[in-house]
């Protein structure tokens, strides 16, 4: 059967007034009833959908609007707005239009013998089961027109079925006929085989990146995006006419960080011009979706509000404002240099935002920060921090080791004419120390080497005392290789490397996790070695942060550890990286910068200066302690040999 698409896209999308010439398309000859009456008629869904926040009534109203043909809907923002709730009210608002057809797949396009396919993806198999599903489910067994006239299969339990064969007799027809809703996981490859109609993406910044994943031939995989793209050709493949997609993809997240997937595709809708026409976002505070409710006849929120600004990349959130409790007075604060957005923040939530700014920015306001709550809050000294005369010794910005990559010694080494021998180009004869934070199965590692160049005067409670000042020699992410691991004694070659061109290493440091096989061969061969782990105490995090603050800390510009640092949150007992996030490279800084101070801060400026020969690796028996490369050193400063 043709079909005159003006007259079925007026119809079969808007369902306003039916021609007679298409009433034999639908189930006992009646359109679909408006989103409007769906929502309010406690035949369909009135009972449940009365817990649809009143400031998201007009967002579903204009999903289904006669004038507006959005296939993609993100909702986003603040927790608790009712994101899922919206969503599963429209998917079930669809599963009822679907199954108001005579023979949804002449109508929608399709094959007879395969399930028309809604389906719901979230990060884990019960996540998928728990949340959309699960509020689907229970509307759809709640309301008597379900439960009447459209009578799912109840005999299953984990997926939603129903028989779409309105006419028995027929066996072309009843083959296959049947509309599905069922759970996912964020295996985009899941949903291959389905002839997917419309389709649920859950919590979908929160899917794990994965660093030279082996699906994608040693390239990072993305989940998020790889299921976005997996479900979007699927519904636009199997169910579309006259260049539309017919059927809506729900992509749903709270914020979380700028380069998320949820701020991606965002971005992407703002550039393709398809923001208000095929694509709509729904973004909210928690008080703009609760802003009409009312608890016990009283309004969630009280009206009187105080200013945040949200943060920037260069400078954390803050409030600008100040509320006396005992008063009840809010004080307005002097006008400043803002730099990001003002909002007003209902007094009620004064108490979140006072304890942790940034993670209520994102959780209540719903706004992306680059930080939960950030291990710098202002990230001036990360980027002041940075040398641009100084150089990447490495020939790749990152490298598996077997990529043939190699350290420009150029870059780091000169020939001594004198005595015929490679030293540092810059400070020769200062003590290097080094830390590798070694990577788990599939991750990457980090490794960085670092000496302290002098001793400037600080300011430190009034008084004027000397601190040391770093200069960063190397930072490497090493990442392993498609289908393999990093090996471990390539990393152990590095450090040789470093010690046979002339650069005198103090101390080796590796993080506990698989490092006694490569510190007892490093011991053998008369380094100073011992486990570091950054992660179990803040000490050395938080001294980083304070020799950056105090500018006594120069490296160049490498861009993995500068994202990292930027992006690290603070947390009760420690310092970590977002969801999705890394901190390898940044680790090994931190540990290399906390070693030298350690070691140097034990011994004077004087033996520090002094200038020990460098002996090239080799196999020996004995032990080396630190006390005795100390010694060494000192021997050598009075001249002993």
């Amino acid at each position: 059967m043709s079909v005159d698409f003006d007259k079925f896209e007026r119809n079969v999308l808007n369902f306003d007034e039916l021609d007679g010439d298409l009433q034999d398309i639908y189930t006992g000859g009646t359109p679909p009833v408006t989103i409007k009456r769906f929502i309010e008629d406690d035949y369909y869904m009135a009972k449940i959908a009365g817990d649809l926040y009143p400031e998201n009534r007009p967002d579903i109203l204009d999903i289904f609007a006669p004038d507006k043909n959005y296939v993609e809907i993100i909702l986003t923002g603040a927790t608790s707005i009712g994101k899922t709730f919206l969503a599963s009210l429209a998917i079930t608002y669809i599963i009822y239009l679907i199954g108001k057809f005579r023979n949804p797949h002449l109508w929608l396009g399709g094959s007879p013998a395969s399930p028309i396919v809604i389906i719901n993806m979230s990060i884990s198999a019960e996540k998928a089961k728990q949340v959309v599903f699960t509020r689907i489910k229970t509307m759809i067994d709640t309301s008597p027109y379900f439960r009447e006239e459209f009578r799912r299969d109840y005999k299953l339990g984990d997926t939603l079925v129903w028989n779409l064969s309105k006419e028995p007799d027929d066996e072309k027809r009843k083959m296959g006929s049947i509309l599905m809703l069922k759970p996912g996981t964020g295996d985009s490859l899941s949903a291959l085989g389905d002839d997917i109609f419309s389709g649920v993406g859950d919590e979908l910044n929160f899917f794990r990146v994965i660093e030279k994943s082996k699906r994608t031939h040693g390239e990072a995989l993305d989940p998020a995006q790889r299921l976005y793209d997996v479900i979007s050709r699927r519904m636009k493949g199997r169910f579309s006419a006259g260049g539309m997609t017919l059927g809506k993809f729900f992509l749903l997240s709270s914020a979380q960080y700028p380069e998320d997937f949820i701020e991606r595709r965002i971005r992407e809708a703002e550039e393709s011009g398809d923001l208000g026409k095929t694509i709509k976002i729904i973004r909210k505070s928690i008080w703009e979706a609760k802003g009409n409710v009312f608890i016990s006849g009283k309004p969630f929120f009280c009206g009187k509000t105080f200013r945040i600004e949200v943060g920037t990349v260069s400078r954390g959130s803050r409030i600008i404002d100040t509320y006396d409790k005992k008063t009840g007075e809010v004080v307005i604060g002097t006008e400043g240099n803002f730099e990001g957005k003002i909002i007003n923040v209902p007094i009620e939530l004064w108490d979140d935002f006072y304890r942790d700014i940034e993670g209520s920015v994102r959780d209540f306001a719903g706004e992306v920060t680059r930080a939960i709550s950030p291990f710098f809050s202002n990230a001036d000294f990360i980027y002041e921090s940075i040398d641009y005369e100084l150089r990447h010794p490495w020939t790749k910005e990152e490298t598996t080791l077997e990529d043939g990559s190699l350290l420009n010694t150029k870059v780091l080494f000169q020939f001594n004419e004198k005595d015929g021998k490679q030293k540092p180009i810059i400070d020769p004869h200062k003590f290097r120390t080094i830390h590798v934070d070694l990577a788990k199965s599939g991750d990457s590692a980090g490794m960085a080497v670092v000496h302290i160049s002098k001793w400037v005067e600080t300011m430190d409670s009034g008084k004027k005392i000397l601190q040391p000042f770093f200069i960063v020699d190397m930072m490497l992410r090493i990442v392993p290789p498609m289908g393999g691991e990093i090996q471990f004694d390539k990393v152990l070659n590095i450090i040789r490397m470093l010690r046979n061109n002339g650069m005198a290493i103090g101390k080796v440091t590796y993080d506990s996790w698989q490092s006694t096989h490569s510190l007892q061969i490093l011991k053998t061969e008369g380094f100073n070695t011992d486990e570091l782990s950054v992660d179990k105490d803040v000490s050395p995090y938080i001294y980083l942060r304070n020799c950056m603050a105090d500018k006594r800390l120069k490296m160049y510009n490498y861009e993995p550890v500068i994202t990292e640092l930027v992006r690290l949150e603070k947390k009760a007992d420690k310092v970590d990286h977002p969801p999705n996030g890394s901190k390898d490279v940044s680790d090994a800084l931190c540990g290399a910068v906390w070693n030298a101070f350690q070691l140097d801060a034990r011994s004077s400026p004087d033996i520090m200066d002094a200038r020990m020969p460098v002996k090239a690796t080799k196999q020996i028996t004995q032990e080396q302690t630190k006390r005795e490369i100390i010694s060494d050193f000192e021997k050598w400063a009075k001249g002993g040999k």
